[in-house]
């Protein structure tokens, strides 16, 4: 990745005015709470990292800045720019990779099962797209909740906490939110190394964004480590410890380690260590 030029190494680094979410931001140390997608991450820096990310900051798109905290790990290093993103959503919002791909030229795959979704993603990425879910296995089918937009009894709902059946009442947040205000179908599965090999994407990845609201472990735990190279992973454990700890455990024996756990919240992220 290219460097960008410097800027001045202060919080307030975009000189002038900084859109974020289209709002016009003058005093960065003033508004932490409106922009605390990169503010947290931002702290960790060097002042290398810091130029790296700067331009991209009105781009970010990330919950908790997870797509600048690639950039900033990555932008000094000869890597193949390609990711692999699951759950895509729409492909905008909360995405982890749309910065990645239409600001940097990245190429990649989305998944995305859930079918409010389907003609939204399409029309807002242009790199691989599949509908199925993601699980341990290809060729089966699961009972999907779609979670439905908020109403009066459920204020906080939104489809983006939609899960599969299995794991959605595993005991986190939204679990009542899932059960109680959703739809439920049935989607095919393909298990993550068969969607990598039938969208030929090399054997060396970036980047690996996974949140499938308690899926995850199960993933990890079929994928083939030995074949392909991933430089970064951020996966959501949304606090389940039980889960969270068995992905530790799995990624420290594939030789990662975990970055930023203070201000990672929802998620864990993972560099590996030969890096």
């Amino acid at each position: 990745m290219n460097q960008p030029n410097p800027l001045p190494n202060k919080l307030s680094i975009p000189q002038g005015y900084l859109l974020v979410d289209g709002v016009y931001l003058t005093n960065l140390e003033k508004t932490v709470n409106a922009i605390p997608r990169f503010v947290y991450l931002w702290h960790k820096l060097n002042e290398q990292q810091r130029i790296a990310i700067s331009p991209y900051l009105p781009f970010s798109k990330s919950q908790f800045a997870q797509d600048l905290f690639v950039i900033s790990e990555l932008y000094n290093k000869e890597i193949n720019p390609y990711f692999v993103e699951f759950g895509a959503t729409n492909g905008i919002d909360l995405s982890n990779t749309h910065l990645l791909e239409t600001q940097l030229g990245w190429q990649g795959i989305l998944a995305e099962p859930a079918k409010i979704w389907h003609e939204r993603l399409k029309q807002n990425r242009r790199c691989g797209i599949d509908f199925r879910c993601v699980s341990n296995q290809t060729g089966t089918t699961v009972d999907f909740l779609e979670v439905l937009n908020p109403n009066p009894q459920h204020t906080v709902s939104s489809p983006e906490l939609s899960s599969v059946k299995a794991f959605a009442n595993h005991g986190d947040w939204a679990s009542e939110i899932r059960v109680k205000n959703s739809i439920e179908y049935t989607v095919p599965t393909i298990s993550l190394n068969d969607l990598l090999a039938e969208y030929n994407a090399p054997r060396e990845i970036a980047y690996l964004s996974i949140d499938t609201e308690g899926g995850e472990l199960m993933i990890l735990q079929d994928f083939d480590f030995s074949h392909y190279r991933v430089h970064l992973i951020t996966v959501e454990h949304n606090f389940q410890n039980e889960a969270r700890n068995e992905i530790h455990k799995l990624l420290v024996s594939e030789g990662y380690q975990r970055k930023y756990e203070d201000i990672s919240f929802v998620d864990d992220w993972y560099v590996y260590a030969d890096d």
